[in-house]
């Protein structure tokens, strides 16, 4: 029964862990394409809403065709997600005992 509050800490823990490596990862998007674009058309680093992302999303794609940052977003967003079903499963597990 300490086995399932262990691993329900453990992937809190990861949690917030991969939130703030995905911001981290999406600054470093946002710092890549800025260099690339005149300063009319560059991103303010805060206050993203749908459109502002998918213009984002499309300016990296265009300027970096090999780059693999969009993908490792997905894929820590992705593992974050996943955290937090298992965090909320082994949470309910061991309280509902």
């Amino acid at each position: 029964m300490t086995f399932l509050l262990i691993i329900a800490i453990i992937a809190g823990v990861g949690v917030p862990v991969c939130g703030l490596t995905a911001a981290s990862v999406g600054f470093e998007i946002v710092d890549k394409v800025n260099k690339l674009l005149p300063a009319e058309r560059q991103f303010e680093p805060f206050g993203w809403y749908y459109t502002k992302y998918r213009r984002l999303k499309y300016e990296y794609r265009r300027l970096y065709p090999d780059g693999n940052l969009l993908r490792k977003s997905r894929i820590i967003t992705l593992v974050g997600v996943a955290c937090g079903l298992v965090s909320c499963w082994g949470f309910f597990e061991f309280f509902s005992r």
